[in-house]
This record gives C-alpha cells, sequence and structure tokens, in this order.
C-alpha cells in the first residue's frame, strides 16, 4: 500500500533531552503500515495555514500499542521551533510512511544499531522491532553530552543492551558511537546499521568492510516532496551514479556510498 495523506491529532508532545522534543500523533494507519527506517513529510503545520510553506522530513521513531505514531524532532530552526510548541489537540498534516526501510530479514545474525546525534530516531525503532521479531540487538548511541540523550530505559527493558558515549565524557564513555563499535567484538553473521553524521558513517563502512560485515546506512537530506518528485534530496554514490534519499533510499547499502 502507497503513502496515506491526513490530517492528524497531536496527543502529546514533551522534552525528550536538550533541544529535541518527542510527539505523539494519532494516526494508528500510517503507524500500522511504517518499517523502521522509513519517514513521514509533516506540513503545513496548520490546517488552514501555508506557514511554514515547505514540509519536513522526520524519521519514525516508534509507534504504541495504541496506535500512536512516535517523531523525534530536534529544534534546528523555525520550523522546527514552531512543531515543539504545538500543543495536545493541535493537528498536524501528514504523508507517510515514505521511502525504503532497514531489512529486517529474519536469521541473517544479532543486529548492532550505530546512532550519532539525532540519527537515534530511527534505530530505536529499528531495534525494538528487530528484538519483537526474536532477534538479539545491541544498540551503540552517542552523543554530545549527556543533556542531548534521549532516554533509552524502555529499549533496554525489552531486551536490547544498550552502550552510551558522549562526546565530554559526561555519560557512557568518551568519544562518539562509532569509537564503541571499535570496541565492540562483532563478527560475522552480525549486521549493522547506522544513521548519524556523514564522518561518523564513514567510520562505520570502513568498520564494516575491514570485518567483511553488512552494513545498511539511513542518509540525512533536505527534501520538499519526498516522493521523489522534486530532486531536491538527490545524492551521488561513490559509483557516480544520482540516487533520490527519499525514493530510493533513505536507507542504502553502505558499499553503494562508501565503495567496496
Amino acid at each position: 500500500m502507497g503513502a496515506l495523506q491526513l490530517q492528524a491529532e497531536l496527543t502529546s508532545v514533551h522534552e525528550a533531552a536538550r533541544s529535541t522534543f518527542l510527539l505523539e500523533l494519532a494516526a494508528p494507519r500510517i503507524a500500522e503500515l511504517a518499517q523502521p527506517g522509513q519517514f513521514v513529510m509533516l506540513g503545513p503545520l496548520l490546517p488552514d495555514s501555508q506557514d511554514p510553506f515547505l514540509s519536513r522530513p522526520f524519521s519514525i521513531h516508534g509507534r504504541t500499542r495504541d496506535g500512536l505514531l512516535q517523531l523525534l524532532v530536534g529544534i534546528v530552526g523555525r520550523g522546527t521551533g514552531l512543531l515543539a510548541g504545538m500543543r495536545p489537540g493541535d493537528r498536524i498534516h501528514v504523508l507517510g510512511p515514505l521511502g525504503n526501510g532497514f531489512d529486517m530479514s529474519p536469521g541473517a545474525g544479532p543486529l548492532v544499531a550505530v546512532g550519532g546525534g539525532l540519527g537515534i530516531a530511527p534505530l530505536l525503532f529499528l531495534a525494538k522491532e528487530y528484538t519483537r521479531a526474536g532477534g538479539e540487538a545491541v544498540l551503540l548511541y552517542g552523543a554530545g553530552s549527556a543533556d542531548l540523550l534521549v532516554d533509552v530505559d524502555k529499549l533496554r527493558s525489552s531486551g536490547v543492551r544498550v552502550a552510551l558515549a558522549t562526546d565530554d565524557g559526561t555519560s557512557g564513555r568518551p568519544g562518539t558511537a562509532a569509537d564503541l563499535l571499535v570496541q565492540e567484538h562483532v563478527n560475522e553473521p552480525a549486521r549493522l546499521a547506522a544513521c548519524g553524521p556523514w564522518a561518523m558513517l564513514e567510520t562505520v563502512a570502513d568498520i564494516a568492510r575491514r570485518r567483511q560485515l553488512d552494513l545498511q546506512v539511513s542518509l540525512e537530506s533536505h527534501m520538499a516532496c519526498g516522493v521523489g518528485a522534486c530532486l531536491g534530496c538527490t545524492v551521488f554514490l561513490d559509483s557516480g551514479v544520482a540516487k533520490r534519499v527519499c525514493k530510493e533510499g533513505p536507507v542504502f547499502d553502505y558499499r553503494e556510498v562508501f565503495g567496496r
């Protein structure tokens, strides 16, 4: 089934970390269809307004048992600031689920998810669904400081092993999520998934290449439409081939992006 377009009611919004908010939307059909790694487009923010004019993409962060769609929103500008300032009962235009998510085929070994900063958004959903399907999952999560880390206690309670790192050493080990991966004894047939800053993805790709591990990376890009029409999210992969992050991604095999 294709993407759905609807006006969803905001049921809750609360601060999940410094300048980061968790939004829950009553969009049960989208939540039901969503796969880890997919995203939605939000906006215009009000039914009778075109302000801001362009919609914005957000990775699907999770879903609740009662059909709520969860999104993690970091405040980086006016549009995300308006989102964080909305109140329960407000309605938001939602288009989704969109894009290609992570391959969750069974029998492929344990999952090691590596998330940096807001790159954690799709990976919590992935780790939770992977364990729910009977797999083993490890989450390696890094941020600049302790106050930028999203709470992962619920993930631990679902059976996911979690290791934390911060640049300033205020929580977990000093360093990045990629540094945690260097310290992990990960071998075949483990599979890797990563989302975060480009430099982190390059490091994770290098580790995957050296250890001969499968790796899927979720790329971030500016998007205007989310359906492949505007070409605004086009990236040139290692082969020189142009791909639309919204349509052919946002999840890619790392070899497409960083070469073999």
